[in-house]
């Protein structure tokens, strides 16, 4: 067989694998989008429009909190599902003004990436970033004016880290949290740190070691054994003035009107 059939035919061998790979992928890709519909939901305030998954690909943890549909209603469990869940672009509006109330992006019925939501007047009420369902990472919070009000960031949706507040746009005092918790600032240095009741100048003494201790309570010790003698000297020395003291003589005046009454 000549060289250049030899060529042609493996050139033939690749362009029929290449198109058979295609259209498996092609069929995967149908097979998927054939999964996904996209549905429409209204009460007497909402207008809801989003798109669930018929086949999910992981199984529900009993930690995470999913949303889904079935029967045309919008469930919120934990644990657990029984519909199809949500998954890509959700969106909700106000029925009368066709205004936004919320939006962001579902995955296997987990919220997604930064949420968004607004006040009945357009403006923003919220920024709030999630991953796998639960707030993690930047969040900011505005008032009905739209001005931001606070900026935090979150951990296992609970307050993580510095928080910052505003009041008529001026910045507060970040307070700090851990694990939502508010975080007590600690000084530097231990020994820096003052107690209750304590002057300014007392609590910033350094802390006294043991041997100064020691030697403290040593002295203490000595002064008031010190104080004990003095006061036993003290009193011996006045009871002994007071049996030797001299009676002091009558007068002789009152000695007489004494003898006159007799």
């Amino acid at each position: 067989m000549k060289p250049y059939i030899k060529y042609a035919l493996f050139l033939l061998f690749l362009l029929s694998n290449t198109v058979i790979i295609n259209a498996k992928n092609y069929k995967k890709e149908f097979d998927e989008l054939k999964q996904y519909h996209k549905l429409q939901l209204a009460d007497s305030l909402y207008d809801y429009r989003f798109t669930v998954i018929a086949v999910p690909e992981e199984k529900p943890e009993l930690e995470k909190t999913y949303t889904w549909y079935i029967k045309n209603s919008i469930q919120v469990t934990q644990g657990n599902y029984s519909g199809k869940l949500l998954h890509g672009t959700y969106t909700k509006y106000y029925c009368k003004t066709n205004q936004l109330v919320e939006k962001g992006d579902y995955k296997y019925g987990l919220k997604e990436g930064a949420w968004q939501e607004w006040n009945s007047n357009g403006t923003l009420s919220s920024n709030i970033t999630y991953k796998q369902g639960v707030k993690k990472g930047k969040a900011i919070f505005y008032d009905s004016s739209g001005n931001i009000v606070e900026k935090c960031k979150f951990k296992n949706d609970k307050k993580h880290g510095k928080s910052y507040s505003y009041v008529n746009g001026v910045e507060q005092k970040p307070v700090k949290y851990k694990n939502g918790v508010i975080k007590e600032k600690k000084p530097l240095f231990g020994w820096l740190k003052k107690k209750p009741g304590n002057t300014d100048t007392e609590s910033m003494q350094p802390k006294e070691t043991a041997k100064e201790k020691k030697e403290k309570k040593t002295k203490e010790v000595k002064q008031k054994e010190k104080k004990t003698k003095e006061k036993e000297t003290k009193e011996k020395s006045s009871f002994l003035k007071n049996i030797f003291k001299k009676k002091p003589k009558a007068d002789k005046s009152q000695e007489k009107t004494a003898q006159e009454k007799k």
